[in-house]
């Protein structure tokens, strides 16, 4: 099957590209941000049923260059029915939900029309169409994909390298988006429409356990992290017991790399920009005892406790 493609330009512009140069350490970030918004849309978009390839096609001219979306590994009735719609192409869809396309939507659009104003309500109207509402009540309309393109960190992290970030440099005055004979553009001023504010990690889960776990690596540093190990996995962990920390810095307490700990360990599992992080914290040492193996043996009389108890 042929691959199905679009093509359309972005372009920068200013005082600091009318040698026809910018800055690969600007331009390079650029594009790889354009193939990821691309590549995540598709993702949301198309449910990881087809595959694109974002390539740089044609010679470079002052401040621009164009770039080709092929999609492919789908026969094309199956691309035509996942766009619910008759011979539609499925690169130039994709490129219409993202805003690479004029006149200007998708999610391009709506940022810029949204200009980082509070979202007061999104009322889903129907599965083709969604209003946004702001706090001076003005409405938009757009598409649930566009809002689901919207709310995706990843997208909107890359968005803002292809436009927020190039425009901040000193120079660089411009962002157009081209397709064919039309072509929409983006002021200096309007560069912070495309930030990503700060959002906030998502709590997968936290709980306390009871549980044994062998230092391997001790620090009397402020934050107090140590190295243990649960004979499984070796993790790092803020040890906030200040009763047992002080009496081992007072040496009231005899304490050696290796020693086992019974301690109640806080896990909290969330959920970053760059994946599922794990932070583990000791919050009570129950007790210690060395890692030296005994043989134990019968005494009389006495009750044979191995553990230090607190």
């Amino acid at each position: 099957m042929p691959n199905i493609s679009e093509e359309f330009k972005i372009i920068y512009d200013g005082p600091a590209l009318q040698n026809n140069q910018m800055d690969v350490r600007d331009l390079a970030p650029a594009l790889l941000a354009v193939s990821d918004v691309l590549d995540e849309a598709n993702k949301i978009l198309n449910n990881n049923e087809t595959k694109i390839q974002v390539n740089v096609k044609g010679s470079f001219r002052t401040g621009s260059f164009g770039v080709e979306l092929v999609i492919s590994q789908l026969p094309l009735d199956q691309i035509v029915a996942v766009f619910n719609s008759d011979r539609v192409n499925a690169a130039a869809n994709l490129l219409s939900y993202v805003g690479f396309v004029i006149p200007g939507g998708g999610l391009i659009g709506l940022l810029l029309w949204l200009k980082n104003r509070k979202i007061k309500k999104i009322e889903n109207v129907d599965d083709a169409k969604t209003v946004i509402e702001v706090e001076d009540e003005e409405k938009y309309e757009t598409s649930p994909k566009v809002i689901a393109l919207f709310s995706n960190v990843k997208i909107r992290t890359s968005i803002q390298k292809v436009i927020s970030d190039p425009l901040s440099r000193e120079g660089v005055d411009t962002f157009s988006i081209k397709k064919d004979n039309d072509e929409a553009t983006i002021k200096k001023e309007e560069k912070d429409y495309f930030k990503l504010s700060d959002v906030p990690d998502e709590v997968l889960e936290e709980k306390d356990d009871e549980v044994n776990l062998q230092a391997v690596g001790i620090s009397f540093l402020e934050d107090n992290k140590w190295r243990f190990t649960d004979g499984t996995v070796t993790f790092f962990a803020e040890v906030k017991d200040e009763e047992f920390i002080k009496n081992v810095q007072e040496s009231k307490e005899a304490f050696a790399k290796n020693d086992i700990l019974r301690v109640i360990l806080h896990k909290k599992q969330y959920l970053t920009d760059e994946g599922i992080k794990t932070e583990y914290t000791v919050t009570k040492i129950l007790s210690h005892r060395s890692s030296a193996k005994q043989i134990p043996l019968p005494f009389e009389g006495e009750k044979n406790e191995e553990d230090t108890q607190y």
